[in-house]
């Protein structure tokens, strides 16, 4: 792991602790108030926040293999929050919580697995080859993308590394 890459996921962690601490202090009323222009109850906007690391962290991961990000839309986003924001109007403080500090302990792992060697990106996890997100299944849950990680990288959707190359 390198400086730079404990720096960025030491950030991630500091972050998620913060907005962790701040819905803490949130009254059920508060959690259920929605967001100015927005329209969306604050406990959702978290468990959103919570719910994003896994697909942001496979965006990550294909860039720093060299991969463009074609298939993300603003029209794809937004149908990607709206349909959340369905799923998960009722969603108690408790699982949203839950769910914050499972996928940002996950992402931060992921963070440091990928390696950054200070010169010219990432030095690990790359390898991806033409694997490109599917969007066609987008979904707030880790595991969104119809790609695997290469040899010894972190599975979003399972927390666990795939087998080293030999």
């Amino acid at each position: 792991m390198s400086d730079r890459s404990e720096a960025l996921a030491a950030r991630l962690e500091a972050g998620a602790t913060k907005l962790a601490e701040f819905a803490a202090t949130l009254s059920e009323t508060e959690w259920q108030t929605p967001v100015p222009h927005d329209g969306r109850k604050i406990g959702v906007v978290l468990h959103h926040v919570a719910s994003v690391y896994a697909i942001e962290i496979n965006l990550a991961q294909s860039l720093a293999a060299g991969q463009p990000i074609t298939a993300v839309t603003w029209d794809a986003v937004h149908a990607m929050n709206r349909d959340h924001a369905k799923q998960n109007d009722g969603v108690t403080k408790e699982a949203a919580l839950a769910l914050l500090g499972a996928n940002s302990a996950t992402a931060a792992a992921a963070i440091r697995a990928l390696g950054w060697d200070g010169r010219c990106g990432w030095s690990r996890c790359t390898g991806w080859g033409s694997l490109r997100p599917d969007w066609s299944s987008v979904s707030p849950s880790p595991g969104i993308f119809a790609m695997s990680p290469p040899a010894g990288c972190p599975d979003l959707s399972t927390g666990h590394s795939s087998p080293s190359a030999n």
